[in-house]
């Protein structure tokens, strides 16, 4: 992860296409780094991107 996003700081967004995975790996990064500002899309790319229009 660190040669993606190099500050620990920085916000990102976790994106898969229902938002299942993203909350797993998202809770896990949190716990397990020391990474802060992460997202995960709302509903992912179908439910929550594509479907909103």
């Amino acid at each position: 992860m660190s040669k993606i996003v190099k500050n620990k700081n920085d916000e990102f967004i976790l994106v898969c296409a229902h938002a299942n995975r993203t909350k797993t790996i998202g809770r896990f990064l949190e716990i397990k780094t020391e990474y802060k500002n992460i997202y995960e899309l709302d509903g992912g790319i179908n439910y929550g991107w594509i479907d909103k229009g």
